[in-house]
Parts: C-alpha cells; sequence; structure tokens
C-alpha cells in the first residue's frame, strides 16, 4: 500500500495539501526555475525539499528509446494527461500565468532540461545538434532489467522490445514561455529519468 503522499492527488483541492511550487533562484534558465515538491515527505529534515516523481506502467507497443526518441504505450492515457493537467492547472493558479493543456494523445515526448550535459563524444550521430535549439539533453536515460530475484540490471535500450512491460520514471518540467500570439503561458513536459522492464514480452 502507498502512503497519502505517494498517491497523485485526483482534485485542486487535494493537490493544494499534496504539494507546494517551489522557485529555484540558482537555476540559470529563469523559464523553468519552478518546480513542484511534496508538501508532507515524511522526513526528519524539514529544510530538505523533494521533487514530484511519477511512476507510469504500461506495455511498449511502437517505440524508439533513445536520447532523443519518444515512448509510446498501452497505459490509461488519458487519465495520466488529465493528472498532469491538473498539476499544470495547479502551477498556473500559483504563478498566476494561463497554463496550456498537454493533448490527449498516446504518445509520450520525453523533455529534457535546457541546461545541456551530453557531451560530443556521446553522440557520435550528431543527433542532439541537429534539435539542440529546441531540446537540451541533460542525462542519459537509465535503463534496466528487473530480475527474478528482484534486482535491477543495467541493460541496453536496444534489449526492449514490443509487448514489454515496463515502468517509466519522470518527473515534471514546468516551462514559462511566450506562445504564437506572444502571450506568456505555462507549459508541462514530462522529463524522464527511467525505464526499467518489469515483465519481458511473451
Amino acid at each position: 500500500d502507498l502512503a497519502s503522499w505517494e498517491l497523485f492527488p485526483s482534485s485542486l483541492q487535494e493537490m493544494v495539501v499534496w504539494a507546494d511550487v517551489y522557485k529555484d533562484e540558482e537555476k540559470r534558465d529563469k523559464s523553468r526555475n519552478n518546480i513542484l515538491i511534496y508538501k508532507n515527505v515524511p522526513e526528519e529534515d524539514k529544510s530538505m525539499i523533494f521533487l514530484v516523481a511519477i511512476h507510469m506502467h504500461g506495455i511498449l507497443k511502437q517505440f524508439r528509446v533513445e536520447c532523443f526518441g519518444n515512448w509510446t504505450g498501452s497505459a490509461p492515457w488519458n487519465a495520466t494527461i488529465s493528472s498532469l493537467n491538473l498539476a499544470c492547472d495547479y502551477v498556473s493558479r500559483k504563478l498566476s500565468i494561463p497554463m496550456q493543456e498537454m493533448p490527449k494523445t498516446r504518445q509520450i515526448y520525453l523533455q529534457e532540461s535546457k541546461e545541456p550535459l551530453l557531451t560530443q563524444d556521446k553522440d557520435p550521430e550528431g543527433k542532439f545538434y541537429r534539435i539542440q535549439e529546441w531540446w537540451s539533453v541533460a542525462r542519459p536515460l537509465r535503463v534496466a532489467d528487473l530480475t527474478a530475484d528482484r534486482k535491477k540490471i543495467a541493460m541496453g535500450s536496444i534489449m526492449l522490445t514490443e509487448g514489454d512491460f515496463v515502468e517509466v520514471g519522470a518527473e515534471l518540467d514546468f516551462v514559462v514561455n511566450k506562445n504564437r500570439n506572444t502571450q506568456t503561458m505555462v507549459k508541462c513536459f514530462l522529463t524522464c529519468t527511467y525505464i526499467v522492464r518489469l515483465m519481458p514480452a511473451i
């Protein structure tokens, strides 16, 4: 069973009690310095903050997992999108900035941080440099396999196959910028942190 702070809220009223918006003044990219954090994590050191992280489970269909790829699953995606839009609505209200809703599509675009740490030797095909104006990769995606004795063993993403049952970990990345009509908006992206294969395809 999950503790109350581990359960994602289903309403704005619950979100107010569950989370808060923290402004990271040390972040260089000021358009991304608003962070959703837990309010009631049972830790002795109350000075510590913990970023809200989410875990999604689903069966891989057509997908491409690499530094610049995406992940497509068969999870109940509409419910996930509703939760993300709820979080974005909460941040929007806290900042008094209109939100741009995430569309209800079954495809996840894994947005990375705008503070790049990827080096050229890790991008031999030059894919990063062709899209760096829009996306920056902050860290390599961690991929692992869950063994029968519950150990997580690192694996190459090429070993993932259609039909695998996986857990995807992600953080919420809020971006404040202007839309085509020069209106300031807040948008929410998923920043993928890891993929664990829980059960291989049969």
